[in-house]
């Protein structure tokens, strides 16, 4: 399997929307990418290499790796998928609360 990549803000607001449109909302994923594209972080190009993009597994060597816009439907469920399979801490209500808490313990210490 080739490497999926994302972009980092669209990966943020993707989170940020998955904890706010709860499973078992109808059209959950429509939502979530309708909230990517209305956020005013998101990069308006996608190809350029300013952005910062984020690999999702598999190898970035194969020709089949493949940038995915998370404004999408479709790709929203297949990264929530992978997600979910790989990384299912990211998915964690309070991950990047305790991660927070963490690193300010770290740097008072």
């Amino acid at each position: 399997m080739g490497a999926i990549f994302v972009d980092f803000e669209q990966l943020n607001s993707f989170l940020f929307g998955l904890e706010h449109f709860k499973e078992g909302i109808t059209n959950r994923f429509e939502l979530v990418a309708e909230y990517v594209r209305s956020d005013p972080k998101e990069p308006k190009d996608l190809s350029s290499s300013a952005s910062l993009k984020v690999s999702l597994g598999g190898s970035e060597k194969r020709k089949s790796s493949k940038q995915l816009n998370l404004t999408k439907k479709s790709n929203c469920k297949t990264v929530y998928k992978l997600l979910l399979t790989k990384y299912p801490l990211l998915l964690e209500r309070d991950f990047q609360k305790k991660n927070c808490i963490q690193a300010r313990y770290h740097s008072s210490s």
